[in-house]
């Protein structure tokens, strides 16, 4: 018996003709996942009132919810803080290690801008964490577009790793404590369920910015961390 190999074309038309059956199924799979396309093929608005909004809900936080066995809550109480004499900036407690993730930290000690390692904490390097929230009483000179940024950092090794970050701008001047993380939910990353990575020993507060000089000033009169141990 002789074995004849089937030319590109024959190949190509197979596949054409088996795939063929399986479009219309693939239209409608697309269409499902991506209703506002439907809408606009169908040249009609979505509807919020075909939404099932409570199930939507439920699926919501069945997605993001995260167990945990307890919480723990740490304050500038805790640990070590380095603000000065009235909590403002003081001198030599610029951060020392390398952040992995955000170049701006290491490049952020030239160029007229600086750095303060506010409050620093040891955390169990054997347990997972999760934020909960984090609220830091923090004010800067009241004028300019951007002020202080102040970051939240776990600290692996001989590495650091921003988690959460915030800047003072002139919506945030108004609040009595800067949020960046609030029940759950992480305002620079956008997002839920915002983990420590595996092995961090330390947290810490950074101020970033103009922190002196030319009117510049920021105040920091303490802060509250509650981070949620994972089962």
């Amino acid at each position: 018996m002789s074995y004849k190999w089937a030319s590109a074309r024959q190949v190509s038309s197979t596949l054409n003709a088996l795939r063929g059956n399986h479009l219309p199924y693939e239209r409608q799979r697309i269409l499902d996942g991506i209703p506002q396309l439907k809408h606009k093929l169908d040249s009609t608005p979505p509807s919020k009132d075909k939404l099932d909004c409570d199930l939507i809900n439920r699926y919501f936080n069945v997605y993001h919810a995260v167990k945990t066995t307890r919480s723990i809550t740490l304050t500038h109480r805790d640990g070590e803080s380095h603000a000065g004499s009235g909590q403002t900036y003081r001198e030599g407690c610029e951060p020392t290690l390398y952040c992995i993730n955000h170049g701006r930290v290491n490049a952020w000690r030239r160029g007229g801008f600086h750095l303060m390692q506010i409050w620093e904490c040891e955390v169990d390097p054997s347990a997972r964490y999760v934020i909960e929230s984090l609220a830091v009483k923090i004010k800067d000179q009241g004028w300019g577009n951007v002020g202080v940024n102040v970051a939240f950092f776990a600290v692996i090794g001989d590495y650091m790793m921003e988690v959460a970050s915030r800047a003072l701008q002139n919506g945030e001047r108004r609040l009595d404590a800067l949020d960046l993380v609030k029940e759950g939910f992480n305002f620079s990353r956008f997002m839920f369920s915002s983990f420590l990575p595996p092995g961090t020993s330390k947290v810490a507060l950074v101020a970033m910015g103009r922190l002196k000089d030319a009117g510049h000033q920021f105040n920091y009169s303490g802060h509250s961390l509650k981070l949620g141990v994972l089962a």
